[in-house]
């Protein structure tokens, strides 16, 4: 298949372009820059996405599409409000009606969309399916909320073959720096204390790039199309995951205790439901959490300074 990949320059991007790349598909990127890391014999399209005319660029630029892999994304910083709202909505809701618009106008039989957990709120119902009700907290969540609603519209109204997979916390070698993972990782191995919000009972699914990667690649030959929840095998509570980490270094000897500092999501717990993704698409996570973070781990050894994560 001749396959467009949007965001292929970010964390879940490279790692899908190298295996629709592996499968045999024919890859075509859209890039905010160039990107000399994309496989031998990817196009890449450097084009703003978020741009008034992107439907006309894209169809004047790339013929004929397949199939569309939507990744790309306005991604929200440290500092929740590092964008207006309306920069979330734009780049994550406008954008994808507009690439959804492409896709009808190549004759695209099959869109899958990269939405995220993040969409229903806080959770108020466990496990969370995807009849979970939806009240988004962050404009990013929000902005992904209204692609998925567009992607929702085209599939039941043109009748487009339309895949959105809400993902939960993605991790993997090469993932961004600043959440909980990767900070208790990095000082870990300074041997640095590992400490926790609240009681440290608020539970984070975790799911691996090798099992989000699998689950695109089935979402693309469904004959089910509509919302999943793709989560890792099981769910961590935070104080577990610092236990694991320090099990896990070698030679650790810091402390591993409360932080002192209340948590203000302390009673949230991310027990997700992947029952619907297993039924439907076939979907299995394989990557254990201990399995993963020693993965992640070693590649921090390996390469310090590596783990940008872009759109």
């Amino acid at each position: 298949m001749r396959i467009l990949v949007t965001g292929a320059g970010g964390f879940i991007g490279r790692h899908l372009v190298d295996a629709l790349c592996a499968h045999g598909h024919t890859v075509v990127c859209t890039v905010r820059r160039q990107d000399a890391s994309l496989p031998r014999g990817v196009a890449a399209l450097v084009a703003d996405l978020t741009a008034p005319d992107i439907h006309a660029h894209l169809l004047a630029s790339v013929r004929s599409i397949d199939a569309v892999y939507h990744l790309a994304a306005l991604l929200p910083g440290g500092n929740t409000t590092a964008h207006a709202a309306d920069a979330y909505l734009l780049a994550n809701g406008v954008t994808t009606a507009r690439i959804l618009q492409a896709a009808l106008s190549w004759g695209t039989q099959a869109f899958v969309y990269a939405s995220s957990i993040g969409v229903i709120g806080r959770p108020v119902q466990t496990p969370i399916t995807e009849a979970h009700p939806l009240q988004p907290l962050h404009p990013y969540h929000v902005g992904k909320l209204c692609g998925e609603l567009a992607c929702e519209q085209v599939r039941l109204a043109q009748g487009l073959r339309v895949t959105s997979l809400r993902f939960t916390s993605a991790y993997g070698p090469g993932m961004r720096q600043d959440s909980v993972l990767p900070l208790f990782i990095r000082k870990a191995l300074a041997s640095q204390d590992l400490t926790w919000y609240g009681s440290g009972e608020r539970t984070q699914n975790f799911v691996h790039t090798a099992d989000i990667v699998q689950a695109l690649l089935k979402a693309l030959d469904t004959k089910f199309p509509g919302v999943y929840n793709v989560g890792g095998p099981e769910s961590i509570s935070m104080r577990d995951l610092a236990q694991l980490v320090a099990r896990l270094t070698p030679g650790y000897h810091g402390r591993v205790c409360p932080a002192g500092i209340p948590d203000a999501q302390d009673d949230f717990r991310w027990e997700v439901s992947c029952r619907k993704a297993q039924d439907y698409l076939g979907y299995r996570a394989g990557v254990s959490i201990e399995k993963g973070v020693g993965e992640c781990m070693a590649s921090l050894v390996a390469t310090p300074h590596r783990g940008r994560m872009a759109d």
